[in-house]
């Protein structure tokens, strides 16, 4: 058994955290079993009471660099978790992209939105874990909060992309993003076209982007949320705002033809070119 300790200025916080078994962690989560302090918008580093070769990030410069790649990926993915029953499947769209290397992703888990018993398991060293308190629940599922502290914090690739804990990417995703890129370096971001039910959203030929008939799938470079030019800001809207306060911060932002993203679905296997247009937020 191994416990985590989590502190700031104010209190000490000492929780059972999880099994550690190799590289694989189970976590129960009848309790609140994985905690992490944040303190405005800072992270506190937490450490384990025993070493393990698994591939756990820990933020601020008490991280461990073993568990550190020395090669930068492409793309980051951030998947906000409340470790749905489905984040397997999600985490299995991510190691079936063709460009195998060019990813990591981070799980930036939110403990106060977790209310199931969950069996988690991380057996690939591309996936590493985060562990967040949200400031409340105020924040609607605090994806957004989640987010902006895993692209400042954990994110290393030069792209940072989105997927949702109940969703999956096309096994091309990064493969599209890295032709287009190629040979449109000045792009800032990129959306995806998604699949939601039967609908295709934006819709095929649509280059607009509207208030909820857009989605979380998109990337964008890292540097911006470096720069503090962009974040998100927690509401029902906040992909649709994202990329509003993109726009209007002088991003250059483009629309792909293609379907790369997949709500509550498996992903389609349809490999195929992929092109951008210029894309317009109204």
């Amino acid at each position: 058994m191994t416990f985590l300790r989590c502190c700031n200025k104010r209190k000490n916080l000492r929780l059972k955290a999880c099994h550690l078994k190799h590289i694989r962690v189970v976590c129960v989560f009848s309790t609140v079993l994985l905690f992490l302090c944040q303190n405005d918008t800072d992270l506190h580093a937490f450490q384990f009471s025993q070493q393990t070769s698994l591939p756990v990030a820990l933020p601020s410069k008490l991280a461990d660099s073993n568990y550190r790649s020395s090669l930068k990926p492409s793309v980051s993915f951030i998947v906000a978790s409340t470790l749905r029953s489905t984040l397997n499947r999600t985490l299995a769209s991510l190691k079936n992209q063709t460009r195998s290397d060019a990813w990591e992703a981070i799980l930036g888990i939110d403990v106060q939105m977790i209310a199931n018993t969950t069996l988690l398991e991380i057996d690939d060293t591309r996936v590493r874990l985060q562990l967040v308190v949200t400031p409340s629940r105020s924040c609607g599922n605090c994806a957004g909060l989640i987010r902006n502290i895993m692209e400042l914090n954990a994110a290393k690739g030069e792209w940072i992309a989105f997927v949702d804990d109940d969703d999956t990417i096309s096994p091309y995703y990064i493969e599209w993003l890295q032709d287009i890129t190629k040979w449109n370096s000045e792009t800032d971001l990129i959306v995806f076209r998604m699949k939601r039910h039967q609908r295709i959203l934006p819709r095929p030929g649509e280059k607009t982007a509207k208030k909820n008939q857009i989605g979380i799938s998109f990337a964008v470079k890292r540097e911006h949320f470096v720069s503090k030019r962009v974040k998100f800001v927690p509401s029902n809207t906040e992909d649709f705002y994202f990329l509003w306060n993109s726009q209007d911060a002088g991003l250059n932002l483009k629309i792909a033809n293609c379907t790369a993203y997949f709500v509550r679905q498996l992903p389609e296997d349809k490999p195929g070119s992929c092109s951008i247009e210029d894309l317009n937020v109204l």
